[in-house]
């Protein structure tokens, strides 16, 4: 994802070096800082297959995206922009190791 991020960023050569160099690791932290300074949760999500899953009845299948933009469950019949179905989905399923990836923003920030 950064590297596709960083292909798109069309940007003057002083905020690219910014860029390159900013870890987006510290993007986590400085969202969880904020979060815990203004009394929000923030709720870590494993990413797999997130993109694939339906926010409405959990089924998970790669056919549920016909294109990049658009998602369409196979089961339920649920139609809805990819990026909006992907931050909606209601499961929190740790990875391997009992780790969490980070997932969206938190409002309110």
């Amino acid at each position: 994802m950064r590297k596709r991020i960083l292909e798109r960023a069309r940007l003057r050569r002083p905020q690219r070096t910014t860029l390159h160099s900013w870890p987006f690791a510290q993007l986590g932290a400085f969202i969880a800082y904020k979060a815990k300074r203004a009394g929000a949760p923030v709720v870590y999500v494993d990413p797999a297959y997130t993109s694939q899953q339906c926010s409405k009845c959990r089924h998970t299948a790669r056919g549920n995206r016909p294109s990049r933009a658009v998602f369409s469950c196979r089961v339920c019949g649920v139609v809805d922009h990819a990026d909006h179905n992907a931050s909606t989905r209601p499961t929190i399923s740790p990875t391997v190791g009992g780790m969490y990836g980070l997932r969206g923003l938190v409002s309110g920030l």
